[in-house]
């Protein structure tokens, strides 16, 4: 019914995408459902993930790993809403997640989309709009201002400004800078 909707509405259908942390809990395998990166995995790590290690980590993604729709957190923080009940034992705080790891961390998931993608894979998850209990809000506030919302427009602007020259084409051919 969703799909029809959709479709009537001028949209390519409902297409469902499933993060990846289902395959590090051995949990089932469908290989016609598209898959997302979720990183990192803080159901199965508690404590405190180092956003630069994360970071790092996302400069050595395969090919496969980059060809799926990616997912971009700025930071994460539950121990406020684990604190009540006392369950801090399996909270999970992000440390080095300045602004310009979080921007790196940006620059970084937008490189994967230089390169053609299939229309499913087309898609950036930004994680979260409004998720203040979580520390994960992009959303403007008086504390931040519109921070987040800059970084990515102007990361967006700069990848469609300045593409990088030599961007593979579906064909297997090469366009330039001046072709743009």
């Amino acid at each position: 019914m969703l799909n029809g909707a959709c479709l009537q509405n001028g949209f390519d259908g409902v297409h469902l995408a499933v993060n990846n942390i289902v395959d590090r809990y051995g949990g089932f395998v469908e290989k016609s459902l598209s898959k997302y990166n979720h990183n990192p995995d803080y159901k199965k790590v508690p404590g405190t993930v180092d956003y630069l290690q994360h970071v790092k980590e996302n400069l050595n993604v395969t090919p496969m790993q980059a060809d799926v729709p990616q997912s971009l957190y700025f930071s994460f923080n539950n121990r406020p809403r684990l604190s009540m009940p006392n369950k801090l034992e399996h909270s999970t705080n992000i440390t080095r997640s300045s602004l310009f790891n979080q921007q790196l961390n940006l620059q970084l998931a937008l490189s994967h989309y230089i390169k053609p993608r299939s229309n499913v894979n087309k898609i950036l998850l930004l994680n979260s709009w409004n998720e203040w209990g979580e520390n994960m809000a992009i959303e403007p506030s008086n504390e931040k201002g519109v921070t987040y919302l800059n970084m990515i427009r102007i990361a967006l602007l700069g990848l469609i400004c300045n593409p990088p020259s030599n961007i593979p084409r579906p064909d297997g051919s090469q366009s330039t800078n001046a072709e743009s």
